[in-house]
């Protein structure tokens, strides 16, 4: 779609600037710019050469483009070097080519390969100044001169600006997307740890009743099974992320739909009575604010699972006031002595909302267990 939006404006400056050489052209033609005899062919043939290769210019690979510039400016030399030699009179000075060359300044130091488009500048702007200074003709000759290496520092300057620009442009999107390559990067550790981390302590659990309660095993087993899938579900999802898949299935941004599922799959694994409060409208909310949100539980439900001790309930709280979302988990457990929940999946989480201007702080809860609290701004509802 925005290759066709843009093929018009090339196609409009294509033929403005082919209709500008082509008036410069009958401007050389009444002038009596090219010379009679043989001499008007070679001056012809040089000006054609020049504006073809100045409007075929852009489609050129950066060598190609330099070498074609190389080539045309040394046949434009001794070409006249060979009027000089038939004693051809001397040409009066074409505005056509002139501008053409220019052109190739300009674009060679745009897209040009950088050291061919050097030397290829170098042999231009000899050839261009070659149609005044060959000719001796004093004073004229030698203003002429200046207002053409004016001209063509400010072709070179605009190509050079022009080439920075695209440098420039082409940085800050590599810088995006491995930002969100890191983002994906933690996803995949957050998403994979909290079905592996599932599968531990399932795991464990059905070891430790099989001897006792050997009907269980089987139930357990299933559900192990269950989050493995879900695993590589979560695995295949974010590693087709992170290389670039545009497979739009694998792209849709988490909704509360995949928060809620989150939450009771939690407490039916674990045996974790797991209650989801909801207040506020919540039906519209930006899809940078519902991924963040699940995550901040995904990350939150996981250290439950690895760090809680002596939990028998969590409360998830998602409640919106105003242009705020609130997204709440604590459990009774009895907090940790060590830090240990403040690992880097909280880090990484608290930076990430504060990417999208909100904050995330943890710890111990004032009637006993562990906190995580984060608020996410939403703006206006969309």
């Amino acid at each position: 779609m925005i290759r066709n939006r843009r093929l018009p404006l090339q196609a409009l400056l294509w033929l403005a600037g082919a209709a500008a050489l082509g008036a410069l052209g009958l401007v050389d033609l009444a002038g009596r710019a090219f010379r009679s005899g043989t001499g008007f062919g070679l001056d012809l043939g040089t000006a054609l050469a020049a504006c073809a290769l100045a409007l075929v210019c852009c489609w050129l690979g950066p060598r190609t483009l330099a070498v074609s510039a190389g080539v045309l400016a040394i046949g434009s030399v001794l070409l006249r070097h060979t009027g000089e030699h038939l004693r051809l009179p001397d040409a009066p000075f074409s505005f056509a080519y002139s501008a053409a060359v220019l052109v190739l300044l300009g674009v060679l130091a745009w897209r040009g390969a950088v050291w061919w488009s050097a030397t290829a500048s170098a042999l231009l702007l000899t050839a261009l100044l070659t149609q005044l200074l060959v000719a001796d003709r004093g004073l004229a000759a030698v203003v002429g001169a200046i207002v053409l290496v004016l001209a063509a520092a400010i072709a070179i300057g605009a190509g050079v600006t022009a080439r920075l620009a695209t440098r420039d442009k082409a940085r800050q999107l590599e810088h995006a997307r491995l930002t969100q390559r890191t983002e994906f990067a933690r996803d995949l550790h957050d998403f994979v740890a909290h079905h592996v981390t599932a599968m531990v302590v399932q795991a464990r659990g059905a070891l430790a009743i099989a001897d006792k309660k050997p009907e269980l095993v089987a139930p357990a087993l299933e559900r192990i099974a269950d989050t493995g899938t879900e695993a590589m579900e979560s695995l295949h999802r974010m590693v087709g992320l992170l290389r670039g898949e545009d497979d739009p299935a694998r792209t849709t941004p988490i909704g509360l739909g995949e928060l809620r599922a989150l939450v009771e799959r939690f407490g039916a694994a674990d045996g974790v009575p797991t209650t989801l409060h909801e207040s506020g409208e919540l039906d519209e909310l930006p899809a940078e604010v519902t991924t963040t949100a699940h995550r901040v539980v995904l990350e939150a439900l996981t250290n439950v699972r690895k760090h809680g001790q002596e939990v028998t309930a969590v409360d998830v709280l998602l409640q919106r006031n105003g242009n705020w979302v609130v997204v709440r988990i604590a459990d009774d457990g009895r907090p940790p002595r060590s830090s240990g929940r403040n690992g880097f999946g909280l880090r990484g989480l608290a930076e990430r909302a504060g990417s999208i201007g909100g904050t995330l702080r943890s710890g111990p809860g004032a009637a006993g267990g562990w906190v995580v609290e984060a608020r996410l701004p939403v703006g206006t509802v969309r």
